[in-house]
């Protein structure tokens, strides 16, 4: 039987002065970010300049799980849905992908129903705010180029801790570089906290402290809420948007550390049911503003460990606020800005050799163009893709799969899907190779790979311009594959 325990805040956001609201159908103008205060208190718009200035999207590449109720989809983040490519261009009913999951395209569901579909709205919110678009009519997530992906491990405000624990490995064992999770309790198990310490070595981990206005060593609260007490996770407090205490926060002490950081967490505006938006207030809040956060480090420092990343993103915030309590003392505040200095600081990379190109005039003249550097062109006879050669022998095969990206698609102002298919046939591979939507081939299962040539068949669905609606075009590039059978 599953352990149901009863959360302590997941989706407990305290109600205060909550209200629906709801944009108008225009969708060239963000008309509900003059509401989102909280976003100039932490100084968004301005990492977000800045971040413009060096051609960077604020979480582009990033995928952040949020584990909660769910997703309901609307324009505002819809496009920054995770997709699982291998469930998403497999066959009905099978695990392609072989995770243990069927047809998980676009995250996970624990619940009964078996479905993401948000109804309680909680997760929907924790989700727009760290990745509602940009342009969409609505309002503007802190981290809007990152992708959503949604495991719901409840329909209510109730969650069964076991439920939790699969959420989490699944979000770090399906690519998850970010975990959220707007929930907690006070009773935590080991198999919790080895989940967390498991999860750790893959994603960075984020947590709400609470909303029950307790002190971390209070009476049955003297080790805190988890999973944001375990220090693998960064849990995050609430303030008003200007940096002072929440009534309704948890909190400990800043020599404890039990929690490492405070945001805004009051009169917070995102997406809800349905299309709708709220405003609502919570530690919950708070602690997917700081994912938002840490997926934007995670964009621009893709090189560092999820401790690394965790670690750089607490002590870049020179920003303090100061609890008025006789246990709270200073504590971090988030404030976005503080960023910028971290990776202004980067030394400036050589630039490298182009890969070698390969132009395939597959493509007919009278097809739109799909230009990634945006340039004022009505017409294209190619997608030009990079190939890049890599020798893997049997011998690393059978220790584990090999990951290479070989392919990158140079114009693709659109949906890119690839595919595997051997030579002189319709069929796709998936048996000992697979490959993602971001041109990266994984090599598995070396017993069954054979010598051979294959295609990497490119789809890309264009879209975001009326010129391009309704527009796919397919290029195919061979690629020789040897499997060396002597070990």
């Amino acid at each position: 039987m599953r352990r149901f325990i009863i959360s302590l805040l997941l989706f407990a956001a305290l109600i205060l002065q909550s209200s629906i609201v709801f944009a108008s159908d225009t969708t060239e103008t963000d008309e509900l970010l003059p509401e989102q205060t909280y976003l100039s208190a932490m100084g968004a718009p301005e990492l977000w300049d800045k971040l413009s200035e060096k051609e960077k999207t604020p979480g582009e590449g990033v995928t952040v799980a949020v584990l909660d109720t769910g997703l309901s989809l609307s324009p505002d983040i819809e496009d920054n849905l995770w997709t699982n490519e291998a469930e998403l261009n497999g066959e009905e009913g099978v695990d392609d992908d072989q995770n243990g999951y069927v047809d998980d395209i676009h995250g996970l569901s624990l619940t009964n129903d078996y479905d993401i579909t948000d109804t309680n709205g909680h997760g929907t919110m924790m989700a727009g705010i760290i990745a509602m678009g940009r342009g969409n009519g609505g309002g503007v997530g802190i981290a809007y180029g990152a992708k959503i992906m949604p495991v719901r491990i409840s329909k209510t405000r109730n969650f069964g801790i076991d439920d939790l624990i699969e959420g989490i490995n699944y979000a770090a064992d399906n690519g998850a570089d970010i975990i959220s999770m707007s929930l907690g309790t006070i009773y935590p198990t080991k198999d919790l906290k080895e989940a967390v310490q498991k999860a750790s070595e893959k994603c960075v981990l984020v947590a709400a402290a609470g909303n029950e206005k307790r002190y971390a060593s209070e009476s049955i609260y003297q080790s805190g809420v988890y999973p944001a007490a375990y220090p693998e996770v960064i849990g995050v407090m609430s303030t008003d948007k200007d940096g002072n205490m929440s009534e309704f926060t948890n909190w400990c002490s800043s020599d404890e550390d039990i929690y490492n950081i405070a945001a805004p967490g009051e009169k917070i505006l995102s997406t809800h049911l349905k299309g709708a938006y709220k405003i609502d207030s919570g530690t919950s809040q708070s602690a997917a503003e700081v994912a938002a956060a840490a997926a934007i480090m995670r964009g621009l420092f893709p090189e560092k460990t999820p401790d690394e990343l965790r670690q750089t993103l607490l002590d870049c915030m020179e920003h303090k606020t100061v609890f008025d309590d006789a246990h709270g003392g200073e504590h971090r505040l988030l404030y976005l800005p503080d960023i910028r200095k971290i990776f202004e600081e980067q030394p400036v990379e050589a630039p490298t050799e182009p890969e070698p190109t390969v132009e395939m005039n597959t493509i007919p003249t009278t097809e739109p163009v799909i230009d990634i550097q945006k340039v004022s062109v009505k017409k294209a006879n190619s997608i030009r893709v990079n190939v890049k050669s890599k020798k893997i022998t049997a011998k690393k095969l059978k220790k584990k799969a090999q990951k290479v990206k070989v392919v990158t698609v140079k114009y693709a102002r659109g949906k890119v899907a690839f595919s595997i298919i051997k030579n002189g046939t319709n069929k796709k591979i998936r048996k000992f190779v697979k490959i993602n939507s971001k041109g990266v081939i994984t090599f598995k299962k070396w017993k069954k790979a054979k010598t051979g040539t294959y295609n990497i068949k490119v789809k890309i669905t264009a879209k975001g311009n009326s010129d391009y609606k309704g527009t796919s075009q397919t290029a195919t590039v061979k690629i020789k594959i040897k499997i060396w059978r002597k070990l």
